[in-house]
């Protein structure tokens, strides 16, 4: 794993876990991270073919799968521990 890549996934891992303080759970808004998740995943591996020829497509689909998350995010209803901070 490359330094930038560590760097990226620590990074990805404390914004996850501090949402996951300030919101209640939600299957919703989990099955839109793990959406957004695998469509990187998918993007990333897929163009690292230089060749490859449907990346505005597949940056479509990446933008539209972080716009259902989003979407989810903003419709999340405070943790308890959210509401004892004032952050509701």
């Amino acid at each position: 794993m490359t330094p930038r890549r560590v760097v990226i996934v620590g990074i990805a891992s404390h914004w996850g876990a501090e949402l996951a303080r300030r919101l209640e759970r939600d299957p919703g808004i989990e099955a839109a991270a793990d959406d957004l998740y695998a469509t990187v995943m998918a993007f990333v591996t897929t163009h690292k073919d230089a060749e490859h020829g449907s990346e505005r497509r597949d940056r479509r689909v990446v933008r539209e799968a972080f716009l259902r998350l989003e979407a989810k995010l903003a419709a999340g209803r405070p943790s308890d521990n959210a509401r004892a901070l004032g952050l509701d």
